[in-house]
């Protein structure tokens, strides 16, 4: 891609992120609408160049879900991040803009930090593994139009985001993490179908159920092993909402 730019046009893209993660470092929320965040946008814009995000490949280059960054393109799908998670997608396109710069400019010209590519899992497994994942199907039900159990939703969405968002882009070393490349990719596809039906008016009980089980099983392999326990944290947190939302919707 570091054809289509020209070095003034890389730096100043990473001028806009230095803004804009200014601006998301000041919020006092620890949610954060990506489109209140103008200069983020314009970076994302100026990268797709009109690409449609569905179709880009630099969802899997930054190691970001597709869930999340659809948040960054698509108005129709507009919904606010975790501060977290809108730090580290914003830092992972300024590294992702400095490789851009390493291609275009030799990189003993590049001083003030590594042009060091985003580490990101293969892809294409994942998408294979999408396919090899079943779940027990049990019943659409539709959501009742109420403003708590809405309320309910998002919250569980975006501690969802936040987990799928951890485990697509960990840079830890295989043995430092509580789940195999494998094992990550079933959860993270169980996970973003979990999310993308809580969107829906409809809900199905055994994807929920699903997802939530495989979520503590995760959660008691990290307290097993005594790795990753913030990420431990985090799906126990999960899991009780879950279950949860799972009884207020089924019941």
């Amino acid at each position: 891609m570091s054809e289509h730019f020209a070095l003034d046009d890389i730096h100043e893209m990473i001028d806009q992120l230095d803004v804009a993660l200014s601006k998301i470092h000041a919020r006092p929320t620890d949610e954060v609408d990506p489109w209140d965040i103008d200069e983020l946008i314009q970076v994302v814009e100026d990268l797709l160049e009109y690409d449609s995000a569905y179709n880009s490949l630099l969802p899997s280059q930054l190691g970001i879900p597709a869930s999340t960054f659809r948040k960054l393109t698509v108005r129709g799908n507009r919904g606010p991040l975790r501060k977290q998670v809108m730090v580290q997608v914003t830092e992972r396109l300024r590294t992702y803009l400095r490789t851009l710069e390493s291609e275009v400019q030799p990189s003993a010209d590049v001083q003030d930090e590594p042009a060091t590519p985003p580490a990101v899992d293969d892809q294409s497994s994942v998408q294979g593994t999408k396919e090899l994942v079943e779940v027990p199907a049990h019943r659409w039900v539709i959501v009742p139009k109420d403003d708590q159990l809405q309320e309910k939703i998002d919250a569980v969405s975006l501690l969802l985001e936040d987990v799928i968002f951890q485990l697509s882009g960990s840079n830890l070393p295989e043995e430092q993490q509580i789940l195999k490349k494998l094992q990550r990719a079933q959860l993270i596809a169980i996970l973003e179908t979990a999310l993308n039906v809580l969107q829906s008016p409809a809900v199905e009980s055994g994807l929920l159920t699903d997802a939530k089980d495989r979520l503590r099983d995760a959660a008691n392999k990290s307290a097993d092993k005594q790795l990753q326990q913030g990420l431990e944290v985090l799906m126990r947190q999960i899991v009780d909402q879950l279950t949860d939302l799972i009884m207020r919707i089924f019941t």
